[in-house]
């Protein structure tokens, strides 16, 4: 018996945020799955990316806390 998936993962270097920005403003606003971001970016860029993606997305976008709960529709990002 196949699972169905209870969230998606996508891990990327600071180059993959092109990509990025075709992924995830693509993905509909009640998207049913959590998606979880992790880029590596270096330090001294914040949470530009946060920002860069929260005006593109129709999910919400926010920094990832520890030991956060996912829900639906969200999309966490951690910066790495």
């Amino acid at each position: 018996m196949r699972e169905e998936p209870s969230a998606v993962a996508i891990g990327a270097s600071a180059g993959a945020v092109e990509a990025l920005l075709q992924i995830l403003p693509a993905l509909p606003a009640g998207y049913r799955l959590p998606v979880l971001v992790v880029v590596h970016v270096p330090r001294d860029r914040g949470n530009s990316l946060v920002s860069l993606f929260q005006t593109r997305c129709r999910l919400r976008v926010k920094e990832a806390e520890d030991k956060e709960e996912t829900c639906p529709p969200s999309a966490p990002m951690a910066q790495i």
